[in-house]
């Protein structure tokens, strides 16, 4: 589906997640989160953990709501502050240890982009997060990446998506509508948000393990186009 250009007639912001969407953050803290979930019950499940397994029923959702998503399907009890504890410490040292990917030419379509619109970042990381992975950008460009949002960041706290809180929240702030904005989501969780909240939500796939699958689970939630390249991003609106 093509998406109009009079549907982009009145939009004036363009809200971003941040995790594998503009930084290839998870795929250096997910396999972390499994390790240790597996490592902590190991004698409770019939079968650990994977990173396919992790991306078809989990990808986009975190803490509590992770954690309630892992205890359902695997049938047993999740502690979050025992899967969680002092992950943000361990997130960190594995940025500076292994360097995080940036979405290929996503400076440059940003910064084209632009010029017609105005970017904020909208997110389920707490922004230490966020600002370690562009510290640590592996193409040594996460001050210019930072840069495109000036002060416009607004992570999810206690209310992660797939609640629409953060979008609510980040729309008040910016004092606009939903009708003014669009999103970019790479998860379920993530679109369920945006489009909750009545943004109209493009899906990026350019992280995902299986682009295709990702693709088709979006587009089932409601984006209205996928793209796995910021090239394409740009054509796109």
């Amino acid at each position: 589906m093509n998406f109009q250009e009079d549907s982009l007639s009145c939009v004036r912001w363009i809200l971003l997640d941040f995790d594998n969407t503009l930084m290839g953050t998870e795929r250096l803290t997910v396999p972390l989160l499994i390790r240790r979930f597996n490592e902590q019950y190991k004698d409770k499940i019939s079968f650990p953990l994977t990173i396919e397994c992790f991306e078809t029923h989990f990808q986009g959702k975190t803490r509590e709501s992770l954690c309630d998503h892992l205890s359902n399907y695997f049938k047993i009890k999740v502690d979050c502050e025992v899967l969680y504890y002092e992950r943000e410490i361990e997130i960190a040292r594995s940025f500076q240890e292994n360097l995080v990917e940036m979405a290929f030419y996503v400076i440059e379509a940003l910064t084209i982009v632009r010029q017609r619109y105005k970017l904020a970042l909208v997110t389920n990381s707490p922004l230490q997060r966020v600002f370690s992975a562009m510290r640590w950008a592996k193409n040594g460009r996460g001050k210019n990446l930072a840069k495109i949002f000036e002060t416009s960041f607004f992570e999810s706290g206690n209310s992660p998506k797939p609640l629409p809180n953060v979008y609510f929240f980040a729309m008040n702030q910016l004092r606009v509508l939903p009708v003014h904005c669009i999103a970019v989501e790479d998860s379920v969780a993530g679109a369920a948000a945006s489009i909750r909240s009545g943004i109209k939500t493009f899906g990026y796939t350019g992280f995902s393990y299986n682009r295709l699958c990702s693709e088709e689970r979006l587009k089932a939630a409601g984006v209205v186009q996928c793209f796995d390249d910021w090239r394409q991003f740009v054509h796109l609106i």
